[in-house]
């Protein structure tokens, strides 16, 4: 195993940069695709929400049938929060790596 210093010598630092650029650009669509999830999957499943509560709010419905409806509404609420949480999460640790493959290249004098 080399050391940073012989891998300097060697030529592998900038093997080592070239995968860190390459391996930013990834995390960077990565972190653009969680956000753009983060945001629209929620709203849609917010709208599906909307339908089934002018179901469970119709008089004119069993109350079996509105109660089940009801139930299923906050089965939706409930997964459209973990899904959000879960983009959010990924999107942060997205960041996260990425700040330290920018914080790695300022150290090695990178640009």
């Amino acid at each position: 195993m080399q050391t940073d210093e012989e891998r300097l010598k060697s030529g592998g630092a900038e093997e080592d940069l070239s995968f860190l650029m390459v391996q930013y650009q990834v995390l960077s669509e990565s972190r653009t695709s969680y956000n753009t999830l983060l945001w629209n999957v929620p709203s849609l499943l917010f709208v599906a929400q909307a339908f089934l509560w002018t179901l469970a709010l119709d008089g004119g419905k069993n109350a079996v049938i509105r109660c089940g409806v009801s139930l299923l509404s906050a089965a939706v609420a409930y997964a459209s929060y973990q899904l959000f949480e879960r983009h959010r999460l990924l999107e942060v640790v997205d960041s996260e790596q990425m700040y330290s493959i920018e914080r790695y290249i300022r150290e090695r004098g990178g640009s």
